[in-house]
Formats: structure tokens, C-alpha cells, sequence
């Protein structure tokens, strides 16, 4: 995972994951993350004949990760999945097409629905709220420079509805007239960061 999934390293406080691989397999903290990660793999292959547990498990492994200082995400586990069958694959020296490499596909991808699911409901988007937002974001930018265009129109509305809004921003002059706005480079630049 440390050296297939990018940025993990810098996921684990609790032993310098910045160490050769070498060094790492002699860390008493890096060791116990091994334990873990193991035994939550494990409680999910354990309850695959329970249907509920299994479920129980998901979620509470997905709650474990949502609840970590910064959180883990779907960010780390949606490349697990995509790469998860090479480690199965040499570690059982086992064929591309093998049952065990697809089954550990197919677990690490049920957890990243769940982890995604969770992530959604722990910051209070539902599944309409989801489609509507996408939806709407196609038809706001649709066109040539639809993106652009509705970025400069939203940070235009922010600063004409928001009170105090323009003294926020100091690379540019928030206090131009909005013809000046759109032509001013830095402006735009901080619309491409907003959109």
C-alpha cells in the first residue's frame, strides 16, 4: 500500500512511514498498523456468511477511517482497489483472471461504496442532493468556456451578495468595477481556484 497508493505515506502519524521499506519492517509502530490493517481485513472475510455482520463491519471500518485526523478517504482506497489484484497476483503467484485476485478486487471495492455512502451522509449530502449538484453543474457549464464563464459569474455574485466578501481577497482589487474584474489576470486566476 506505502508504495502503490499515492500519498498513504503521509497518512500515518504514528510511525515515521517515510522510512525504507527496510527499516519499516523493524518499526514497532509501523508493525502494529500491520496488525490492524490485517485484522480489518480479516473481520471482513470472517462475516463474508453473514450478510449483516459483514455489512456491520463495513461500516464500522469505514467509520474508523472517516474518523482519523486528517481522514481516509476514498482518495486511498479507490487506487487499493484498482491495484489491489497485483499484490494478490504475486504474493499467491497467482494468474491476472484468478478468483482471489478478483474477489480481493470486489472486497476492496464494496468497502470503497460504503466509505463513499458514509462520506456522504457524515457531511449531509443525500443521494438527490448528489444528482442534483452533478446535474446542475453540467448545465451551468455547458458551452465554450462554460467553466470559466460561471466561475466569474459566481465569484462576481459572491462579492455583490456576501457582505464583507471582497476585503477577504488581497492579490488583486476586489473593489474594481466587474467589467475590470474580468479583465484582471489575478482575478481570473483566483476564479480558476474557486471552480
Amino acid at each position: 500500500m506505502l508504495d502503490n497508493v499515492p500519498n498513504m505515506r503521509d497518512q500515518f502519524t504514528k510511525f515515521n512511514a517515510c522510512q525504507s521499506n527496510d527499516d519499516l519492517k523493524r518499526d514497532a509502530g509501523f508493525l502494529k498498523q500491520v496488525q490492524k490493517i490485517i485484522g480489518g481485513l480479516g473481520s471482513l472475510v470472517d462475516s463474508l456468511n453473514d450478510p449483516g455482520q459483514l455489512q456491520a463491519s463495513l461500516e464500522r471500518l469505514a467509520a474508523v477511517h472517516l474518523n482519523f485526523i486528517p481522514s481516509v478517504s476514498v482518495e486511498f482506497f479507490e487506487p487499493l482497489e484498482r491495484k489491489i489484484n497485483i499484490f494478490i497476483e504475486q504474493t499467491l503467484r497467482v494468474d491476472n483472471n484468478s478468483a482471489e485476485s478478483k474477489a480481493w478486487t470486489r472486497l476492496i471495492g464494496t468497502f470503497n461504496r460504503v466509505l463513499k455512502e458514509q462520506t456522504l451522509q457524515q457531511i449531509g449530502i443525500s443521494d438527490r442532493d448528489r444528482k442534483a449538484l452533478g446535474s446542475s453543474r453540467k448545465l451551468l457549464t455547458t458551452g465554450e468556456d462554460g467553466v470559466r464563464r460561471t466561475g466569474i459569474s459566481l465569484v462576481l455574485w459572491m462579492f455583490n451578495n456576501i457582505p464583507n466578501v471582497r476585503d477577504r481577497f488581497t492579490r488583486f482589487n476586489p473593489n474594481q468595477p466587474d467589467d475590470a474584474l474580468k479583465a484582471d489576470p489575478k482575478f481570473l486566476k483566483q476564479v480558476d481556484v474557486t471552480i
